[in-house]
């Protein structure tokens, strides 16, 4: 084998280039995160930090740019605070014994959607070249406008769910929710049901996809029509989810099939604790 002999020349040749790798292999990273909800974004930063801090150029539009823990881009969508009834968003509001409620309220946040598509920054981030992203990040919960952002860059996705999954949400990257054995989101059923379980998950599984396409595909779809004229069909969009993070473990959650383009990162946002000061 013949033995490569390196010159103090070609040393410092190397020692010259070498801080140029980092730039070559950075990738430009943008993610968007239109939900106005608190608990989600402390999720997603954990995630965009980290990105930031292993070297890439991360761009965040969300409801709260101050909340980031590392200094990347980071640009609020609209220019208060909230559009929402700060009243609104309880625990009350949010969780309540009936599923048909949950949807209720979950959809009615979603209308905001397209006050949220017409603010100064998303139409700006429309306008920028189709070539700028390497990749995008982008929530799956409540509706899939946003996924004309995607189609305009032509840039690879990641979703992200902060939750266990919508049945929606699994469909798309073909995981499977028989609901034989796994429950319907915001129903109290295990993975052990008995016959009449059974038979409600079934039926509340149905219900679910209904409300989503009723109270939510129809109205994004009309929405990106409107403002995004040669998008694709929000539904032939979703299909190309290139992987799906899922706030669960299964150790918590019970475990259930998940194709590998499923990754479950519960626990994802937990910081390492830190000693109890002396009293």
């Amino acid at each position: 084998m013949k033995m490569i002999n390196f010159s103090s020349q070609n040393v410092i040749q190397l020692l010259v280039i070498f801080p140029f790798f980092q730039d070559v292999l950075c990738a430009n990273i943008l993610g968007v995160f239109p939900i106005e909800a608190l608990s989600h974004h402390i999720i997603f930063d954990s995630y965009m930090s980290e990105l930031h801090r292993r070297g890439h150029n991360v761009t965040v539009y969300s409801h709260y740019p101050d909340l980031a823990s590392e200094q990347y881009k980071r640009i609020q969508i609209i220019n208060v605070s909230s559009i929402l009834d700060p009243n609104y968003v309880t625990m009350d509001h949010m969780y309540s014994p009936s599923i048909l409620n949950n949807y209720k309220h979950m959809f009615h946040i979603m209308r905001n959607g397209e006050t949220y598509t017409q603010t100064d920054a998303l139409r700006q981030l429309y306008d920028q070249p189709e070539d700028i992203y390497d990749l995008i990040v982008i929530e799956t919960c409540n509706t899939d406008l946003y996924l004309a952002l995607i189609e305009r860059f032509k840039a690879p996705f990641i979703a992200w769910t902060t939750s266990p999954l919508f049945v929606w949400s699994a469909d798309r990257t073909g995981t499977p929710t028989h609901p034989a054995y796994i429950p319907v989101l915001m129903t109290s059923y295990g993975s052990q049901m008995n016959f009449v379980e059974r038979t409600c998950n079934t039926l509340l599984r149905s219900i679910a996809f209904h409300k989503y396409y009723t109270e939510s595909s129809i109205f994004s779809q009309k929405i990106a029509s409107k403002l995004y004229k040669n998008a694709s069909q929000l539904d032939q969009l979703v299909l190309k989810t290139s992987l799906l993070f899922v706030n669960t473990y299964h150790s918590l959650w019970d475990s259930r099939p998940l194709p590998q383009n499923v990754v479950e990162v519960g626990g994802l946002h937990v910081k390492p604790s830190k000693p109890l000061e002396e009293v």
